[in-house]
């Protein structure tokens, strides 16, 4: 069901490209903002609750050496509470992390410009943990993983200067504490850049 969920808000954004009014040049920096929903799954997903992420994102635009072409920088943070086995485990989730991206956005002559994107970064993790069955007892662990996003998204544009997109894509990542890349994070965002240069 969250999977379906997802896959229509993201074909939605996605119709959504198809129409627009006048064309726009992409900016050549960027700096901007985000915010939304995170949904786990897998190793995850078995533990935790949907939970929230926010972010900041720099950009800086190759369209000289390759066209539609926009590098991005991304920091970002997301978490989660949940708890298994009836309540005795509870878990709380914290994910900083920091990913290199690139995005490709397709040139269809309109204000709304529909991009796809990949990137790699590193992730800081930490978990906690509080069992509270026949024994009591808590713990945490925290720990570096290195990781992997890729996924869509689609930029409106009301003047030279300013973007608001809306982004889906899902996030990985592995590390000591128990998740691997078979277990993954997806994520609807809503955010918006402000453009330094415009070419």
């Amino acid at each position: 069901m969250k999977i379906f969920t997802c896959m229509s808000v993201g074909l939605l954004i996605i119709i959504m490209g198809v129409s627009g009014a006048e064309a726009y040049e992409l900016g050549q920096m960027g700096a901007g903002g985000y915010g939304g929903v995170a949904i786990p799954f897998g190793w995850l997903g078995d533990r935790l609750n949907p939970g929230f992420t926010v972010g900041g994102q720099f950009l800086y635009s190759l369209e000289d050496l390759i066209p539609n072409l926009v590098t991005r920088l991304n920091f970002n943070f997301m978490s989660f509470s949940g708890d298994t086995y009836h309540t005795y485990y509870k878990y709380h989730f914290s994910d900083f992390s920091v990913y290199a991206n690139g995005l490709y956005y397709f040139d269809l002559s309109s204000s709304f410009k529909p991009y796809a994107m990949a990137g790699f970064g590193f992730d800081i993790v930490h978990i906690e943990w509080d069992y509270k069955g026949y024994d009591h007892y808590d713990d945490h662990d925290t720990d570096v993983g290195r990781g992997f996003m890729a996924g869509g998204g689609i930029e409106f544009k009301p003047s030279e200067t300013i973007g608001v997109f809306s982004e889906l894509y899902f996030h990985t990542s592995t590390y000591a504490a128990g998740a691997g890349f078979g277990d993954f994070v997806v994520k609807l965002v809503v955010g918006f850049s402000y453009y330094f240069n415009v070419n």
